[in-house]
């Protein structure tokens, strides 16, 4: 029984994890090109 609890557990978790990995990427990928876009207005700004 317990190793049926075990696989029950991992079925639901899965999905929980996938999001949370998806999140993390969009986020790191959203935080890197806002970074990129925020470095050019300075450098822009620093040209002018």
């Amino acid at each position: 029984m317990k190793l049926i609890q075990g696989l029950r557990v991992q079925s639901l978790n899965r999905p929980v994890i996938h999001l949370l990995a998806i999140a993390g990427l969009v986020f790191l990928i959203y935080s890197n090109t806002f970074n990129a876009s925020f470095q050019f207005e300075t450098a822009e700004k620093d040209w002018h």
